[in-house]
């Protein structure tokens, strides 16, 4: 499993706008799209 904060900053990022949810690592990209979906 990632690093909680490495996940954290990629969500962070992506709310922002700077990059998109395919800019992020195939391991832990399925994590962080449950996070911004809210589940």
């Amino acid at each position: 499993m990632a690093i909680k904060a490495i996940i954290n900053a990629y969500v962070r990022r992506i709310k922002r706008g700077t990059i998109t949810i395919n800019d992020v690592p195939e391991e832990i990209r399925e994590e962080v799209r449950a996070i911004i979906e809210g589940k």
